[in-house]
């Protein structure tokens, strides 16, 4: 049987230069995958994909919380092991005003910290030094680069070991001081956290966030981490804590206490005034602060005077604000002050947007 299509046959001569073609074709496209392949290679050779950096990085990072004279916690945030990976380093804010920092390593302990390595004011870090060792990560020994790919690993909210990536969108200059722009989300509890770029190395310790604009997150760069390590030193924690002086220590409970109270004067001298700084150690930004002051004798510790006001300004997360307030003309030097924060307003979300 046979059906309705037509054929013709081919010469034999054609049959034998057509396979000749399709072998050199062939040839031809194996030598561009090859090639492909090597450049492929060459480009992205030393580099690792966000999920090896997690794996290869992650037990160096640790969970971070500062806690107050009374035992309450004072904030929480992240770090990771550098040098000879007894020396922890975070930012100095994740520390300051703290009695005591005790540090929980990705294998569930947790180690109390006595000791510290030093701090720089200036960059806002901190070293940590504690009795064991660990794996620790290494320092880049460049700058970073504009829109080169890096990871963030930290603690934001609590949430251990939380990962997210993004790239370098800026390097930024605050007189002598350098900051690393990137668009790696982060959040409370992330502050000492490593920045990661794709070859392994550590290019900064994720700092601050501007809640007001889109992935607008700060980095301290690690040639500052690196001369910090360089001038290790070993010093009781209380010597780099940065404690406010008080006369009075928060209550028990409280996140938000008054430090540096004092008396002060205005209309040349013919007014008095209290004096001191509201202390926010929470997460949001908070108003109309409600604070009452006893003053009492010195020699007696009997009450002679107290006074109640309200702060209606705004205090920034983790920040300090000071603030000068009138009060009774007949107030004595010679008195003890004792402040108590009786109230606050709580803003509703998170972060500050300044």
């Amino acid at each position: 049987m046979k059906c309705g299509v037509a054929t013709t046959a081919l010469p034999t001569h054609w049959l034998r230069a057509n396979a000749s073609d399709s072998k050199a074709s062939l040839r031809h496209l194996r030598c561009a995958v090859a090639l492909l392949v090597l450049l492929g290679t060459s480009s992205s050779a030393g580099e690792s994909s966000p999920r090896d950096l997690f794996q290869r990085s992650r037990s160096a990072v640790v969970l971070i919380t500062s806690f107050d004279a009374t035992g309450q916690p004072l904030r929480i945030g992240s770090g990771f092991f550098v040098g000879n990976g007894s020396l922890v380093v975070t930012n100095l804010h994740v520390t300051s005003g703290a009695s005591s920092v005790k540090v929980r390593l990705t294998s569930g302990e947790v180690e109390t910290v006595q000791r510290s390595g030093g701090a720089d004011p200036q960059h806002d870090l901190v070293l940590l030094r504690l009795p064991t060792k660990h794996p620790s990560l290494a320092l880049a020994k460049r700058e970073p680069e504009v829109g080169e790919p890096v990871v963030a690993i930290g603690n934001p909210k609590g949430l251990e070991g939380t990962l997210s990536t993004g790239v370098v969108s800026g390097i930024r200059r605050d007189g002598d001081t350098s900051y690393v722009q990137i668009t790696a989300p982060i959040s409370p509890g992330s502050s000492g956290g490593p920045l990661i770029a794709s070859d392994g190395t550590v290019l900064g310790v994720a700092t601050a966030s501007l809640s007001g604009g889109q992935n607008l997150n700060f980095a301290v760069p690690a040639a500052y981490i690196q001369a910090l390590v360089d001038s290790a030193s070993d010093v009781p924690l209380a010597a780099v804590s940065r404690t406010i002086p008080t006369t009075d220590p928060a209550p028990a409970n409280s996140l938000v206490s008054v430090a540096g109270l004092g008396l002060g004067t205005y209309l040349g001298g013919r007014g008095t005034t209290i004096v001191g700084s509201i202390v926010n150690s929470t997460s949001y930004v908070i108003s109309d602060v409600k604070i009452l002051v006893v003053f009492t004798d010195a020699e007696t510790a009997v009450p002679r005077h107290y006074e109640l006001f309200v702060w209606h300004e705004e205090v920034a997360p983790g920040l300090a604000r000071a603030f000068s307030e009138p009060a009774s003309r007949y107030l004595r030097s010679d008195w003890l002050a004792r402040a108590e924060v009786l109230d606050y307003r709580m803003a509703e979300s998170p972060g500050w947007d300044p």
